[in-house]
């Protein structure tokens, strides 16, 4: 069986099926003795893409289903009666070695999970789905490497026939194999790994350019984000520099930045430079086809230099103003040319044409530079502006004189973004790169729980308020209790505060327990309070027509009393059903808001109410 496309409190994050297999949907195995556990797997799956979803309740009805028909990738449980995963692998292996398996299974089964590993599975992914994203990129990894494997067998035979199509064939299958080692690495490696992969995408060395020098600089946050920069030498005349970010931080900020990488077509079938304009039209063109999930956007600034003329045309996508600093000090800012990559098919963008002069210096950097969350004065394009006037020195030695100007106004804290900076310099002077390793980041034991990895829910009253702090992703599997702790302190008179500064993602389940919170504040009583939340987050409350929850998220941020010690959210685990009936409350507080959460979440309402009743 399957769900709809929002499945038992999470929502779809993107689309990671590419084509079908040999004309035909790819299919998955769902194999879980527990109703609950396929439903989420199902739902998940289901919203990533285009599969044919069966379900199993063990390894006995897996291993018919199995004998019966093509199956692409198994997502299985290890415990299970009559024959659990591990015995299913080691059947398959001899009997049936064609599917990927992928272990979905609790961390105290971690040592069987391994085992399976070393037997071949595809990939494990823990119990509870605390990631819908790494379950899905999972498998649509697994999907894809199926695809190569079939894709490889077919261009070995037609190679044989043509020598003329064996060097395009051999380079589309080289191309494609690269995409999928860089994707997989994404999805393998923790946080900490995916650095490594997005400081991969960055050059090198140094440029190295007649009459001009390039400084850059790079400083990655305490998680892997989207930022990006390129000097790309075209021919013996243009030269192509540009800077990127993608939206938000973590695995889906760099994997959306891989693909940017990935689809920039510089050059047209005659290698003539496209203009910029025509480049970052291109690149919406395809960020909008194909990434459709919400809060998936690029911003850009991409440069085409004439280093013959020394005119250099600029394009700006939605990106923190460039600044152009002339020989004699004056500075002038470029503003955006167009709007950010991904939000509008029809969108448009227009150029700005400049003439460097000997000395002329253009500053590039990402909106990291101007990062104001840890607290400070905002260190804007116009303080910018100004520190770029009044530095002096060779461009590294401007570029560190910028950061640690940015520092001293944001406090001293560490940055919460990425931050890249470009300086391009018209002279003959050296160029150099400097790419620090990511900041460690600081502990606040009265602020903040201890595993900061995991997801956390953190509590703590002070007087008449509860304070209640969301870290990472906020999922169903926390808000039974969050229900309970915040409807008894409203109960009692206590007023609450949602603090939102540090959470990643809230899936469907969350939003509607926050909406239900919300509708129990009473004109005269305790109020609810709701702070610090990050732009894709407040989209998601808009695009769910949330109007009531809008209406208590405050643009100040209370700070709370220092003595105050958060600790993580405890609460009774209670029976499967309880928690069934928290995503069930939860999804028909958000059926009522508008037909489209309606469309949306009907499904998964009728469902609840079947097994619970």
């Amino acid at each position: 069986m399957t769900t709809s496309g929002d499945a038992l409190g999470f929502r779809a994050v993107g689309k990671f099926v590419e084509a079908d297999l040999d004309g035909r949907r790819p299919s998955i195995l769902i194999v879980d003795d527990e109703l609950l556990n396929r439903k989420l797997v199902a739902g998940a799956l289901e919203a990533a893409g285009s599969y044919e979803l069966i379900e199993a309740v063990d390894g006995v009805e897996a291993q018919k289903i199995l004998r019966e028909r093509p199956i692409d990738v198994v997502v299985t449980d290890l415990m299970m009666p009559r024959l659990d995963g591990l015995g299913l692998l080691r059947w398959a292996v001899e009997s049936c070695p064609e599917p990927s398996f992928i272990i979905h299974s609790a961390l105290d089964t971690f040592d069987a999970a391994v085992k399976a590993l070393q037997l071949g599975a595809f990939d494990f992914v823990a119990k509870p789905l605390h990631s819908v994203r790494l379950l899905q990129s999972s498998v649509g990894n697994a999907v894809r490497q199926r695809r190569l494997i079939a894709d490889r067998e077919r261009l070995r035979g037609e190679l044989e026939r043509s020598n003329e199509r064996l060097r395009l064939h051999v380079a589309q299958l080289e191309e494609v194999c690269r995409l999928l080692r860089e994707q997989a690495d994404t999805i393998e490696d923790d946080l900490r790994r995916a650095e490594l992969i997005q400081r991969a995408l960055l050059p090198r060395a140094p440029a190295h350019l007649e009459g001009f020098a390039v400084d850059a600089v790079y400083r990655p946050s305490h998680s892997v984000g989207g930022d990006l920069y390129d000097v790309v030498r075209l021919d013996d005349r243009f030269v192509v520099l540009y800077v990127a970010d993608a939206a938000g931080h973590g695995v889906s900020a760099a994997m959306l930045s891989v693909v940017l990488k990935h689809r920039l077509r510089m050059v047209d079938a005659a290698g003539h430079p496209h203009s910029p304009a025509q480049v970052l039209g291109a690149l919406n063109a395809e960020l909008c086809e194909e990434c459709t999930a919400p809060g998936l956007f690029v911003t850009s600034a991409y440069c085409l230099l004439d280093t013959r003329t020394r005119e250099i045309v600029v394009a700006a996508a939605g990106h923190p103003p460039l600044a152009l600093r002339r020989g004699d000090g004056a500075v002038t800012l470029i503003e955006r040319t167009g709007p950010a990559l991904g939000l509008s098919r029809t969108a448009q963008f227009a150029e700005a044409r400049l003439v460097l002069g000997s000395g002329d210096r253009l500053l590039l950097y990402t909106d990291g530079l101007c990062d104001t969350s840890a607290g400070g004065d905002p260190f804007d394009a116009t303080r910018i502006a100004t520190a770029l006037a009044q530095a002096n020195g060779d461009g590294a030695a401007l570029l560190h004189t910028l950061l640690d100007q940015a520092a001293a106004a944001r406090g001293g804290g560490p940055n919460e973004d990425d931050v890249t900076v470009v300086l391009l310099t018209a002279g003959d002077s050296a160029s150099s790169v400097d790419y620090a390793p990511a900041a460690e980041e600081p502990t606040r034991p009265t602020q903040r729980p201890s595993s900061p990895g995991l997801p956390v829910v953190a509590v703590g009253t002070s007087g008449q308020t509860m304070w209640v702090g969301v870290i990472g992703r906020g999922t169903w599997v926390h808000c039974a209790a969050l229900h309970e702790a915040c409807a008894g302190a409203l109960a009692e008179g206590r007023s609450l505060v949602l603090d939102l500064s540090r959470c990643t993602y809230l899936d469907s389940t969350f939003l509607g327990t926050i909406h239900e919170l919300v509708e129990r504040e009473r004109p005269g009583g305790p109020s609810v309070r709701i702070q610090g939340a990050p732009a894709d987050v407040r989209h998601l409350f808009d695009e769910l027509a949330m109007s009531g929850v809008l209406a208590h998220v405050m643009t100040d941020t209370l700070s709370p009393p220092d003595e105050l010690e958060l600790r993580p959210l405890t609460g009774p685990r209670g029976a499967p059903s309880t928690s069934k009936a928290r995503i069930l409350s939860a999804h028909e507080a958000l059926l009522g808001l508008s037909e489209s959460n309606r469309e949306q979440f009907q499904g998964v309402v009728d469902a609840l109410r079947t097994e619970l009743h």
